[in-house]
């Protein structure tokens, strides 16, 4: 089995760093999605369509942008993320926005420590 995989199968929590590139997620991590939406390792065809294998499972997105904000019309790296997490069954998934690193990089970070706070509390 594919290690990547085989650690997603064991977590109960899956925590995902994401640098937003040109509006998405970069090359890399996209190779990594490729590499774990398996047919029959973490999802599988079913008469419906696909199912995830990964249910029960919780992710926590950490996404880094420059200027633009996440859940704006221009952000496509936390749609492509929740939707590629759903195919896969996980769909409690929660996102930590260290927005507008571009500029005042202590108030990005200040702003995503907040949310890591609420998360943890």
């Amino acid at each position: 089995m594919i290690q990547e995989i085989k650690e997603i199968k064991d977590a109960d929590t899956l925590v995902i760093g994401v640098s937003m590139y040109n509006f998405g997620i970069p090359a890399s991590l996209k190779g990594l999605v490729d590499l774990v939406c398996r047919a029959g390792h973490t999802f599988q065809y079913t008469e419906k369509g696909p199912v995830g294998l990964m249910e029960g499972k919780r992710a926590i997105v950490v996404i880094a942008s420059g200027g633009v904000p996440l859940g704006s019309p221009m952000d496509h790296a936390s749609t492509y993320m929740t939707t590629m997490l759903g195919f896969i069954g996980i769909t409690d998934v929660t996102f930590v926005a260290a927005q507008g690193t571009a500029g005042d990089l202590d108030v990005a970070l200040k702003g995503a420590q907040t949310q890591i706070d609420a998360i943890a509390a």
